[in-house]
Order: structure tokens, then sequence, then C-alpha cells
């Protein structure tokens, strides 16, 4: 059996680490232990708590959060204007517009009458849509390289070799954007 203290060490310490694995297996499967935290929504104008109690009955959890704020963007214009009429005369007319849109993250709200998107934004799209592709190629081909080392870790290293390969090539992405629109004065 085991002759010395050497192997009886290594034995509790094995079972210890098979043991604590398969506990922290089970409180992770478990859908009441731990709030999803990864799949709540988000944007830009997004806000969220979490706070945790713990009662002698057992443990709660609340999540608090504000989606959008501000929801909405008001808009007040009076407009004062002379129209000629048919007898010569010119009528003066005073209206205002109320505007009420939606809060946007990205680009400001195109007016009415615009004719859309200016050259130089369809060109820093356009830059921005290949930095990002060329960094994903760059992150893949990172993620691929160093996939295998990773994946020789025990228990845990098929998961974070794929999860290591996915961050690799969105990091990456992110970046390659964030270096050509700058590049290019976006």
């Amino acid at each position: 059996m085991i002759k010395s203290f050497n192997g009886i060490t290594s034995l509790i310490l094995g079972l210890g680490l098979v043991g604590s694995n398969f506990y922290a297996l089970n409180i992770a499967s478990n859908k009441d232990s731990i709030p999803n935290i990864a799949n709540l929504p988000n944007t830009d104008f997004s806000s969220f708590s979490i706070r945790s109690d713990k009662t002698k009955d057992g443990h709660s959890w609340a999540i608090a959060q504000n989606q959008h704020s501000p929801k909405t963007l008001l808009e007040f214009r009076d407009i004062k204007e002379e129209k000629p009429t048919f007898n010569g005369k010119v009528k003066k007319s005073d209206s205002y517009i109320h505007r009420e849109t939606v809060a946007y993250a990205y680009r400001p709200i195109v007016q009415e009458g615009s004719k859309g998107l200016t050259a130089k934004e369809i060109k820093c799209i356009e830059k921005g849509a290949m930095g990002t592709s060329n960094g994903e190629m760059i992150g893949s081909s990172i993620g691929a390289a160093t996939t295998p080392a990773i994946m020789q870790v025990p228990i845990i290293g098929p998961v974070a070799s794929g999860v290591w390969f996915g961050l690799a090539r969105k990091k990456s992405g992110k970046l390659g954007n964030s270096i050509a629109t700058q590049w290019n004065d976006c």
C-alpha cells in the first residue's frame, strides 16, 4: 500500500484537488446559487447595481438596472418665417418644433432634410471595418498558436483554451478597429 509520508500527502492533496473541482462545478451548475451576470443586456447608457443579502433563512440577490438614461432627447425650436403671397405681400408666421427622440450612442440624430452620411463618415466606417477584420485575423492566429499550450492544463484546459481563442479574436478586432479609426483621423 502506501509506504511513506510523501505517498499519503500526495494522495490527500490529489483527492482534495479533485474534490474541490467537483465542488466548484456543482456550485457553478446550480442555477439558484449565482446570478448570471454575463447575460445582462447593456448599452452605453446602462447602469447596474447588484446587492447580495445573507439572512438566517438563506441568501438573496437584488439586481437593479437602468437601461436607457436619458430615455429620450427633447428638442424645442421656435421658427419665424416670412412667406410671399400671390398679391405681393409678405405673410409672417410663427411656428415651433417639439421633437422627442431616442438617445443614440454612436452618431448624432440625422436632422430632417439632411442627405445622410457624409463621405468622411462612410470612409471612417469602412476603415473601422477593415481594421476590425484584420485585427480578428491576427487575434485568431495568436489564439490558434497558444491554444494547444492552454489545452494541457488539467480539468479546465479545454474550456479555458476555447475562451482564450474567442477573447484573443474579439480583443484584437476591437484594437484593430481603434487603431484604424485613429490612424485615419476618424
